[in-house]
């Protein structure tokens, strides 16, 4: 009897283990990069926020390595709660 509940904790702790493993955030990796670029740019010298200049064009870049299984949607991008890049796929 004992040894029966030992292995039905085990099995959950294992399988409360591999689902949390699984199922881990992305951490998205946020740049602004000078001018426009496309796709396949590989700019990668992006701009301080300090040193942001007013009318000039920039490109928000969104990295999310290892997420080919997976769609994302981003509702909604805000710079220091006062600039609104993208708001509800508007």
């Amino acid at each position: 009897m004992y040894c029966f509940i030992a292995r039905f904790i085990i099995f959950f702790l294992l399988i409360y283990i591999l689902a949390r493993k699984c199922t881990s955030w992305v951490q998205p990796q946020i740049g602004i990069y000078p001018g426009f670029l496309d796709l396949y740019s590989a700019n990668r010298n992006f701009v301080n926020s300090g040193d942001l200049i007013t009318g000039q064009p920039y490109t928000l870049s969104i990295r999310m390595d290892n997420t080919d299984r997976y769609d994302y949607l981003i509702q909604s991008c805000t710079y220091n709660n006062k600039y609104h890049f993208i708001d509800e796929n508007r």
